[in-house]
């Protein structure tokens, strides 16, 4: 399994119906696990970004469909990228010719 970090800023419409938060990180979690995937965790930041998470997946072809079908939503638009663990990082650079 790979490990994906989402970033996310709410659009008009996610801020205006904010108070449903609950519900839709519900129906996001409910969304990964029908399409294989895992939500290890969710914040909400102050920042550049509104809500951040990792989601754990066999493979980016199912993030980008969790993404997409959260874009059609229409309350957050999404980044995303392949997130690395430390042990992951560690075994790449080992295998590094020197």
């Amino acid at each position: 399994m790979a490990n994906f970090m989402m970033l996310g800023h709410y659009t008009d419409k996610g801020m205006n119906s904010i108070q449903e938060s609950a519900e839709r990180i519900k129906r996001f979690k409910d969304l990964c696990e029908t399409e294989g995937a895992k939500l290890i965790s969710y914040y909400m930041l102050m920042g550049k970004y509104d809500v951040a998470c990792v989601i754990e997946a066999p493979n980016a072809d199912i993030v980008a469909k969790i993404a997409l079908v959260l874009g059609q939503k229409g309350n957050v638009r999404t980044e995303t990228m392949c997130a690395f663990t430390e042990k992951d990082q560690i075994n790449m650079v080992s295998k590094l010719n020197h």
